[in-house]
C-alpha cells in the first residue's frame, strides 16, 4: 500500500516501533479494501486487532476478549463503502462499487429522484464478469427492467433528479438499501469477503419479486446459474490514502518507538465515542492498560 506523499508525515511515522510501523502499513491496506478516502484511527485499530501476535491483541486476549470479534465490530465503524450487516459487515468489490456508481448515474440521467432496485439490477447485470455474464440466459434484462420501471413510474413528477456526485448512498431508496443488505447476506452465505455484481443481482431479485417475474428467472435460478461465478476477480489498484487529522494527532502523541499497546492506549483515552464504548463493553479500559504495565509488547521483528 502507498500512503500519500506528505513530508510532514515522515517524522510522525518515525515515532513508531518497527512492528507498529508494519501495523500502520497494514491499516492502509484495510482502508484500501474498504474504498476509504482517508486513513483513520479506526482503520489502524482494525489492523491491530487482526494480528494476535501484537502486544495490544494479546492484552485483549488477557482480558478474555476476542480480538477477531471486536475487530469486526470496529470494522463496521470505519469509513468506507460497505454494508454493515447483522451477520457480518462487508465491503464492495471493485466492480461492486462501479455498480453503485452506475446505478446512481442511471437514475440521474433518467431524472429520477432516487436510486431504486431496477437501477441496481441493470447496473449489476452490465458489470458481471465475462464468465458470469455468459451464464445469463439473456443480455437485455437490464434494459427491459429500466423500460418497465420508467413506464410505470408516476412518483417522479415534480421531484428534483438526484445529483450525479456526492455521498454515494444518500439518494438510495429504502428498497434499494434492502437490496444492498440482501446482497451482503448472499456474499456471506457464499463464503465471500466482498460484495460483487453477482451478489447485487441476487439481492435485487430477493427483495423485489416482480423483477424475477419480469425476466422469467427467479433468484433461485440465477443463484444456480452463478454457482462458482459469483466472485469479482478484479484487483484493487494501489492508490494513495491520505491520513486524516485524528490519526496525525494520535501519531504525534505517541512516545518514541511506540508499539501497538501505546496505540490502543491513545484510542482508549481519545478515540471516538462509539469505539471507546465498544472496547469498554469488552472490558478493554484504560485501567486494564495501566494494570498491565509493560507486560504486553510487540514482537522484535517488523510486522510483514
Amino acid at each position: 500500500m502507498t500512503l500519500a506523499v506528505d513530508p510532514t508525515l515522515a517524522p510522525l511515522l518515525e515515532r513508531l516501533g518497527p512492528y507498529a510501523r508494519g501495523t500502520f502499513d497494514h491499516a492502509a491496506d484495510v482502508a484500501l479494501r474498504l474504498h476509504a478516502e482517508e486513513l483513520t484511527p479506526e482503520h489502524l485499530l482494525v489492523s491491530v486487532l487482526e494480528d494476535e501476535e501484537c502486544g495490544a491483541a494479546r492484552l485483549v486476549l488477557h482480558a478474555f476478549g476476542d480480538p477477531e470479534t471486536i475487530g469486526l465490530e470496529v470494522l463496521a465503524l470505519c469509513p468506507g463503502i460497505m454494508v454493515v450487516g447483522s451477520e457480518r459487515s462487508l465491503p464492495f468489490s471493485v466492480r461492486g462499487v462501479e455498480v453503485l456508481e452506475r446505478a446512481r448515474l442511471s437514475a440521474a440521467e433518467r431524472g429520477n429522484p432516487l436510486v431504486d432496485v431496477p437501477h441496481l439490477f441493470a447496473a449489476a447485470l452490465d458489470l458481471l464478469p465475462d464468465e458470469a455474464a455468459g451464464a445469463m440466459p439473456s443480455d437485455d434484462w437490464g434494459s427491459r427492467i429500466l423500460a418497465d420501471s420508467a413506464a410505470s413510474a408516476d412518483t417522479n413528477r415534480g421531484q428534483d433528479p438526484i445529483p450525479r456526485q456526492g455521498p454515494l448512498f444518500r439518494y438510495f431508496s429504502q428498497e434499494a438499501r434492502r437490496a444492498l443488505g440482501a446482497a451482503c447476506r448472499q456474499a456471506v452465505r457464499l463464503g465471500r469477503d466482498e460484495i460483487s455484481p453477482g451478489h447485487l443481482l441476487l439481492g435485487c431479485l430477493d427483495v423485489e419479486a416482480g423483477l424475477g417475474e419480469a425476466v422469467g428467472a427467479s433468484a433461485v435460478r440465477v443463484r444456480g446459474l452463478l454457482r462458482g461465478l459469483d466472485a469479482d476477480p478484479t484487483r484493487r489498484e494501489p492508490r494513495a490514502v491520505p491520513v486524516d487529522a485524528r490519526l496525525r494527532i494520535l501519531l504525534a502523541a505517541l512516545p518514541a518507538r511506540a508499539g501497538t499497546t501505546e496505540i490502543l492506549g491513545w484510542i482508549l483515552a481519545n478515540g471516538g465515542d462509539e469505539v471507546r464504548a465498544l472496547l469498554s463493553r469488552q472490558r478493554i479500559t484504560p485501567a486494564l492498560l495501566e494494570h498491565a504495565g509493560g507486560s504486553f509488547t510487540d514482537p522484535d521483528l517488523p510486522r510483514t
